[in-house]
């Protein structure tokens, strides 16, 4: 839901899970305002562009005007407001322990623990009966509570680290396949998403291991770039330039940002001036005497003020670079347009 799909004037879309089968209101018939969700589980991330600090209060002001409730509150509400534009009062808050933190070591117990605590929860799709059948020999499944026999919890462990590794270095099968590419061309961008992952279960795995909240590609293009001009890996070791001949910005028809990441945690690095993007709206950047725009990526302040201004902090080590294109264009995507790749300074 959003600017393309639904616009952004005010407005209510209904998310119901896979097994409902209740009368839809006739104000959510409309395309894009109704949403059958195919799991139990569903993360809602709101996205808003935010202007610069002076922007926070409008942004933060608008926030507040988002509201959740059932769809039972909802009814209620609407049948009792005396004015349709009175102020939607939330439904009580519920919580649940998804039991995962992103951070800490996946030991095959753990693993076992909260895959099965899932699909408790949310039964697995009937498509998936015949992999669920197969994951029971090493104890996966909603049922599987048993004590694991010894040959099954030396091969449940074998699969956990084999998967992590297989996930950890599956770029180049996630990356790469839906433009054209070229030995200077570092960025990759990831084979296009429609509606659902489909059966592409490893790709499923990598995104909610290293592109967590992914968007379709319709909707955003993630462009990852891991390595230099010369191939070599971006490191907090060196520091690197970034060059945009002029006009030749990321072509979109919303908005651009390039974040930096840390490639041991995929999280982002802390930094003394607290900035992890830089985009077309990025206040206070430099532009070079032709109109381009040169980005500075170091673990270390630049002394000069020109490059400082267009700093995007490293770390000391590894790091990768994203490249989010909200509403990109067909040339982006089919590879026409080509991004400039890092250039090492020292």
């Amino acid at each position: 839901m959003g600017t393309r799909t639904t616009g952004n004037a005010a407005g209510t879309v209904l998310v119901t899970g896979p097994q409902w089968t209740g009368q839809v209101p006739a104000q959510f018939q409309t395309p894009g305002r109704h949403i059958q969700s195919a799991t139990y589980w569903v993360w809602i991330i709101g996205r808003i562009l935010v202007e610069g600090q002076h922007d926070v209060p409008v942004v933060n002001a608008l926030q507040d005007q988002f509201c959740m409730q059932t769809l039972s509150d909802w009814n209620h509400q609407s049948n009792t407001s005396d004015s349709p534009n009175k102020a939607s009062q939330a439904s009580p808050a519920r919580r649940f322990d998804a039991q995962f933190d992103p951070r800490a070591p996946l030991t095959p117990d753990h693993f076992r623990t909260v895959v099965n605590d899932a699909l408790r929860s949310c039964p697995a799709q009937a498509s998936d009966a015949l992999l669920l059948a197969q994951f029971g020999a090493v104890g996966i499944g909603a049922h599987q509570d048993a004590v694991l026999a010894p040959e099954a919890q030396a091969a449940l462990a074998q699969a956990v680290g084999s998967v992590q590794a297989l996930v950890q270095s599956h770029e180049s099968h996630v990356f790469g396949n839906a433009v054209k590419q070229t030995a200077q061309q570092a960025w990759k961008l990831p084979d296009y998403l429609g509606d659902s992952f489909g059966t592409h279960l490893l790709r499923r795995a990598f995104v909610a291991r290293q592109g967590i909240g992914q968007l379709t590609t319709d909707e955003a293009a993630y462009l990852r770039c891991e390595v230099d001009a010369d191939g070599a890996l971006l490191n907090g070791a060196h520091s690197y330039t970034l060059h945009f001949a002029p006009g030749e910005l990321p072509p979109v028809d919303a908005f651009w940002s390039i974040t930096l990441y840390r490639c041991s945690d995929y999280f982002l690095v802390a930094n003394p001036i607290e900035r992890y993007s830089m985009g077309d709206r990025t206040e206070g950047l430099v532009r070079d005497a032709d109109g381009g725009l040169t980005l500075t990526l170091a673990a270390h302040a630049p002394l000069e003020a020109k490059a400082r201004a267009n700093w995007l902090p490293s770390c000391e080590d590894d790091f990768f670079l994203c490249l989010r294109a909200y509403l990109p264009r067909p040339n982006l995507l089919n590879g026409d347009y080509v991004l400039p790749t890092p250039q090492r300074l020292l």
